[in-house]
């Protein structure tokens, strides 16, 4: 991918872990394909965190140069990856669910989002919710962080039958939000499913092995 290599001197300015902790959340939530300054994403962050459009995108190239999937296809970012790039790299997988409510509340308070009332929550965060009121602000960040990083995983696509309507697509937990704390806001613990698989994935009626090749339940097969 090419990325712009000359840098204006207003662009030189240091990145606060603020401000790198965004451009990582963005990172997650982006397809590789659209890590490129056209990205109107991209646009309205680097307007409200005072960046150019190139300067973020190259961060995020950044990221990806740090990223074992795009490192093992040869993705290389600027030659000049900061030690708090990668510091940030390392907190987040350290501690997903941390660094994920924390670059979540950061771009909500960037762009003055309020939370939907009417957000779904999967069936397996609902008896978490009861049990952690004083924590439900953080399910939900957590919660949307992963949505939009597992989404973007798969193109915003059902992992099974390519379903591309996001309204009726659920970032669904491999191991489930109860069973394991430090994987609830890990991407690589989601499936994009429509709501027909990730139901029938939830009850059993369908899972995956090692390959991630899909198993049907005997209750689901039809004679």
């Amino acid at each position: 991918m090419k990325v712009d290599q000359a840098v204006k001197p207003s662009e030189r300015k240091r990145w606060s872990r603020e401000e790198l902790i965004v451009a990582f959340n963005l990172y997650c939530r982006t397809p590789f394909g659209k890590l490129h300054r056209s990205n109107p994403e991209i646009i309205q962050f680097a307007k409200l965190l005072d960046r150019t459009p190139s300067a973020l995108a190259m961060k995020l190239v950044n990221f990806a140069s740090l990223d074992p999937i795009h490192r093992a296809r040869n993705v290389r970012g600027l030659s000049n990856i900061s030690i708090a790039d990668r510091e940030v790299w390392e907190e987040f997988h350290s501690d997903w669910e941390e660094l994920a409510a924390r670059s979540q509340a950061a771009m909500e308070n960037l762009t003055a989002l309020k939370p939907s009332a009417h957000t779904p929550l999967p069936e397996s965060m609902i008896e978490t919710q009861r049990t952690e009121t004083v924590g439900s602000a953080r399910v939900r960040l957590v919660q949307g962080f992963f949505r939009a990083a597992v989404l973007a995983a798969y193109d915003a696509q059902c992992a099974i039958c390519r379903l591309g309507l996001p309204e009726l697509l659920v970032a669904s937990h491999i191991i489930p939000w109860s069973k394991d704390a430090r994987r609830r806001a890990d991407p690589t613990n989601g499936l994009a499913l429509c709501v027909l698989h990730d139901k029938a994935f939830d009850i059993g009626l369908i899972s995956l092995d090692d390959s991630h090749r899909v198993l049907l339940s005997p209750r689901a097969k039809l004679e």
